[in-house]
Formats: C-alpha cells, structure tokens, sequence
C-alpha cells in the first residue's frame, strides 16, 4: 500500500503556523505593555478615568493589538490573549496607585467561557490590589453579545461590588437599541466615526443627539471616542456629549 505524500507547500505552510502560535503563546506569556488614554469629563482638566490598551514587544510585527488578536483568531488563542490583556492591564493600573477609573476592554465571550470567567476577573482585579468599585468593565460591540440577559445576570454580582458597564464603538459593528435596553451600560461610547468631522456633518450630528438623548433616559454617561479635532469637541459639547478621549487631549500615557 502506497503512502499519501503530503505536499511540500502544505508542510511548509504547517510549520509557519506551529511557528506563529509558538511566538504568540511567548508573547502572552511575557511579551504584552500596557498604555493608557485619559478620559476628561466636559469642562474639567483632571481625567475620570483611563482606558487600558495592550500592545506587542515593541518593533514586532504584532505590536500592534489588531494585529495581535488577527493572529490569535488564527491560532484559537483569542481566549488567552484577551485574558493575557486584562490581566496586564490591571497590574499596570493598580501599580500606578492612580485614583481615578479604569475602563477595561474584555471581550464578551471572554466573559462566558470558562464557566467562571467572572471569578476570575474579580480575582485578577483584587490580585493587584483594587477593587471592581475602580473598574469599568468595556465591551467591545465587534464582537456579539450572544445572550445580553444571561451576561448582566453573571456580572450582577460584581455590579453589587460597585463595578460599571461601559459599551465600547456605539454606533457600529453589532450594536442596537435592543442591546442597549437589555444591558442597560452606565456609559455609552459613541463610535469614533461619527465623531471625526462631525462639525461639518449634519448627518453625524443627528446620530450622535439621538444617542444622547437615549442615554439622557437610560441614565447613562456618554463618552466621544476618537477626538482630534477642537471643532469637532466643540460640536459634541453643543450636542450633549458628556466625556471626551482621543489625541487631541492625549494619546497615551
């Protein structure tokens, strides 16, 4: 009986993979920074709060985050990263012993899977030292909320402890009204597409006073992400946004 010979391109194409998860499995393991971009509500020069960004071993081809999570949905390692993420991102913080908030990013499956991912988190948060009262939990809307009922229900308990929701690029990607009554998030941030060059966009406009209003009666902070432009912060002041973050009040600290 003859041997099935694999072809030399798929040997080949096996081994950058096994390659590129060996990297990457380094990378969660030791390789992750963390930066972090203030938040200033409207009218005040301190920030409320930072939101934690992870980035890859500097001059690396996955120093970049996007770049990072693309290759880890290539390699089944999203779960790890994004742990691996929130994880460095709170030793950070809690080391900088700063007194305001901390927006941070998780993904929603991260949040079902394992079964006690929300034990985890709360332990990792008071492992360096604060307290989920300090955390705002930021969702991501690219990635979808299967079940938003059964995900407020599993983080209930760390609401009762004092800690926020936050829904992260409104707007876009798989956001709707349905989620945002279902969750009900203490702040909501307005994508930064409608926010770049809203000045001169009526259309932009519009969207961004009608998802104030709705906060208005939710309750809930709003926040412009992607701020570059003095006008275009003017303009979401007139419009009844409530926080601003983007490069034109820092990049990263």
């Amino acid at each position: 009986m003859s041997k099935t010979r694999r072809s030399p391109n798929v040997a080949v194409a096996d081994l950058v993979s096994v390659r590129r998860s060996r990297r990457l499995a380094e990378i969660v393991r030791s390789g992750l920074s963390s930066r972090f971009q203030p938040i200033y509500p409207v009218g005040h020069a301190t920030p409320f709060a930072v939101e934690g960004f992870i980035r890859g071993p500097v001059g690396n081809a996955l120093e970049c985050p996007d770049k990072l999570f693309q290759s880890a949905r290539m390699t089944d390692m999203t779960l790890a990263l994004d742990e691996a993420a929130y994880r460095s991102v709170l030793a950070t913080f809690g080391a900088m012993r700063w007194p305001g908030k901390l927006f941070l990013n998780i993904r929603p499956s991260t949040l079902f899977i394992p079964p006690d991912a929300v034990q985890k988190l709360r332990a990792a948060i008071v492992q360096v030292g604060l307290h989920p009262s300090q955390v705002i939990l930021e969702l991501t809307e690219q990635e979808p909320v299967p079940d938003a009922a059964a995900l407020r229900g599993l983080l209930d308990p760390l609401f009762d402890e004092g800690m926020e929701l936050s829904l992260d690029d409104v707007g876009s990607g798989y956001a709707n009204m349905r989620l945002l009554c279902e969750l009900k998030p203490h702040f909501i941030k307005v994508d930064k597409f409608f926010v770049a060059e809203v000045a001169e966009n009526p259309t932009k406009q519009s969207v961004i006073r009608s998802l104030v209003n709705i906060a208005c009666e939710m309750g809930a902070t709003t926040i412009a992400e992607g701020v570059e432009r003095q006008n275009d912060a003017e303009m979401a002041i007139r419009l009844g946004i409530d926080m601003m973050q983007g490069h034109l009040f820092a990049s990263t600290i």
